[in-house]
This record gives structure tokens, C-alpha cells and sequence, in this order.
């Protein structure tokens, strides 16, 4: 439990200790005895609570909250709000239901189970991210052409292009990622949920468009999300550099990735994984670029 300040419930818990050490026996004047507590303790115990059929309803709506918070934007608990949390609430509730002598589980109980449960989680305040886990091999960047696979070929932004073509075609640069040590990769929370925001409100945009036209493709190929946002980012700014833009399409990418895996913000309608070719028992190696995205239907979107 977390002990959050209280003014009322500090003065009374302070006010009680002082008076116990002023006037010792004399301060504790209990409501009941040790035998009458003994016996309604036993009580309490023998019920069995039943769940009443308001009071499932509101365990329901009480757990898909709890998730929605969990996963909002910009959130960060100590843990996931998982069904196991969900029997712990049950269980409170039945709890709460004996203490008061109830053989039925009311809203009320509900209410109060939800409370203890919610003040039990710590939030985990967190001025930066660490993604370094979701960064990709050199594997699964490139199509091992030594070409930049489809990149835009913009003329006013011929830095960002060049690092894409970079970063989007390394499969040959020598051994394998996965025997390498990965540097590690911190991005600050405002820079990481700016970076999520603007990448959702592209691809809502986007399924907009498909849906209004009734043509097109609903997911965005990820090496064109990731491009639109370098390029929003530097359409003002013609002097960045190559290692700048490199730096920041690294960033991007990872963040994507964590937003699949980690967050589930996103989804992979299509993984961009092509079929082996005749006479192959393989399947070509995957290239993470080509994968088809979308915005995860269970997104909060008024959250954005």
C-alpha cells in the first residue's frame, strides 16, 4: 500500500499515539471485547459471499478501466493490469462483503475493493525510456542490394534520403548484429510520446483517407511512416546532417518497434515476409521496412 499523505487521517493517528503515551490504559476505551471480537471474526469467516448480478457488472467495468489506464499514454506503473489482478479484486470484494456480514457481494464492496487496488499500484515516475532491447539487427534492415530499398527521392531533403538509404540497406555490412554488443538507446518520455502521437495521428490520417476514397491500402508500409516523420520534423531545417537524420530514423524505428511489442499501440497487418521462392525450402529473410502498419483497434483514441 502506498501511505499517501492525509491531513484528517494523519491528525487522528497522531492524535491517538500522543494520547496512548499521555494516559496509557486509561486513552484505550475499545467498542468490544476480545471475546466479542474473537466471535465475530469467526462469523465473518464462515460466509461464503455471492457475486449479485449488479456487482459483476461493475468488477467488469472496473477491470477494463484499470487496463485503459494502464495503458494510456504517458503511463508507467510498475506492472501490468493483468486478470490476475482481476481475481485479486473478486477476492477483496467477498472480503469486504464478510467484513460487513453480507451473504451478498454489492457495488458498494466493489467500490471499495477497486480503491485498495488502485492505491496499490506505484506509478513509476520516469524522465527517460530505455528502447535498447527493440533495436533490429543489421539483418533486417535492408534488402542487402547496397540501394536504399524504395526510399523517396525528395530534392529538397537529399540528407534524410541519403541516411535512409544508410540505414535501410546495411544486410551486407559484415557480421551479424545479434554478435554484437548493442549500444544503448535512452530517449526521453516527452520525445518518446511525441514521436507515438505524431505517428498515430499520420496513420489515422492515412485509413481516413483509404476509408473516405474506398482505394488504397488501410495499414502505411513503415519505411514510408518513418519517412513522413523525418521529413515533417526537418522540411524547415535544410542544414541537417546525414548522421543527424540517420540518428533520428534509428530512434524512430525503434520506437515503432516498442510500440508493437511493448505498448501494443500499433499493430502488423502484414509482416513483409515473401514466399520462398520455387525450388526454395526458405522463406526470404524478413525486412522489418516492408511491414504493413496499422493503429491497434483497442487504441484510446481520444487520448491522442
Amino acid at each position: 500500500m502506498i501511505d499517501d499523505p492525509d491531513d484528517e487521517i494523519d491528525y487522528h493517528i497522531a492524535h491517538h499515539i500522543v494520547r496512548v503515551h499521555q494516559k496509557r490504559e486509561e486513552a484505550i476505551v475499545p467498542a468490544f471485547n476480545t471475546a466479542q471480537l474473537k466471535r465475530y471474526i469467526a462469523y465473518a469467516k464462515s460466509l461464503k459471499p455471492k457475486l449479485s448480478s449488479e456487482a459483476r457488472k461493475v468488477l467488469v467495468e472496473s477491470y477494463v478501466a484499470l487496463r485503459r489506464g494502464d495503458t494510456a499514454p504517458g503511463s508507467r506503473v510498475a506492472y501490468r493490469m493483468t486478470v490476475r489482478q482481476l481475481e485479486a479484486l473478486i477476492r477483496l470484494s467477498e472480503a469486504i462483503a464478510r467484513s460487513y456480514l453480507e451473504t451478498q457481494v454489492q457495488p458498494r464492496h466493489v467500490d471499495v475493493a477497486r480503491k485498495l487496488l488502485k492505491t496499490s499500484i506505484i506509478s513509476v515516475e520516469s524522465t527517460e525510456i530505455d528502447l535498447s532491447e527493440f533495436q533490429e539487427g543489421t539483418r533486417d534492415l535492408g534488402d542487402g542490394s547496397g540501394n536504399g530499398p524504395d526510399a523517396p527521392a525528395q530534392d529538397d531533403a537529399q540528407p534524410i534520403d541519403a541516411a535512409s538509404d544508410a540505414q535501410f540497406s546495411n544486410a551486407n555490412s559484415g557480421a551479424s548484429s545479434a554478435d554484437k554488443q548493442r549500444e544503448k538507446l535512452v530517449v526521453s518520455d516527452e520525445y518518446f510520446q511525441k514521436v507515438t502521437q505524431a505517428l498515430i495521428m499520420c496513420l489515422r490520417q492515412h485509413e481516413e483517407a483509404v476509408m473516405r476514397e474506398g482505394d488504397g491500402l488501410v495499414g502505411m508500409r513503415q519505411r514510408d511512416l518513418i519517412m513522413w516523420y523525418v521529413h515533417q520534423q526537418f522540411d524547415e531545417n535544410n542544414d541537417i546532417s546525414e548522421v543527424e537524420a540517420a540518428s533520428e530514423i534509428k530512434k524512430v524505428k525503434t520506437i515503432i518497434e516498442s510500440l508493437i511489442r511493448r505498448e501494443g499501440y500499433l499493430i502488423v497487418l502484414d509482416d513483409g515476409v515473401q514466399a520462398a521462392t520455387e525450388g526454395e525450402g526458405a522463406r526470404q529473410a524478413v525486412n522489418r521496412n516492408d511491414r504493413i502498419l496499422a493503429v491497434a483497434p483497442n487504441y484510446d483514441h481520444a487520448a491522442l
